[in-house]
């Protein structure tokens, strides 16, 4: 269903920034975003899950904001950003774990 569709983008985008080494980790992060923005154009790559997140993101109108922020995430994970607070620790949440569920 369009959950499975929304976790499994999701779950493959934060695969596919953390598997390999750090120095292309910029580079695979800004191959999302061009995923990330095929999709919302009805126009995902040729793969089950971009095609079922496409599907989903347009039927049920969801917020672009809310992948960009998983995004966002992926790149303070990239930037090891240190989170000094709980604040920091909320905000981070909230582009990650947050995003999905």
């Amino acid at each position: 269903g369009p959950s499975l569709a929304l976790y499994s983008f999701c779950r493959k985008a934060d695969d596919d920034v953390d598997e390999g080494d750090i120095a292309g980790a910029a580079g695979r992060l800004a191959k999302l975003h061009t995923r990330l923005n095929d999709a919302y154009a009805g126009r995902p790559r040729n793969n089950p899950v971009d095609r079922s997140f496409s599907a989903v993101v347009l039927a049920f109108d969801v917020p672009r904001e809310l992948p960009l922020a998983m995004l966002d995430g992926f790149r303070w994970d990239i930037q090891q950003v240190e989170y000094r607070t709980y604040s920091d620790v909320v905000a981070y949440s909230s582009r990650v774990a947050a995003a999905v569920g």
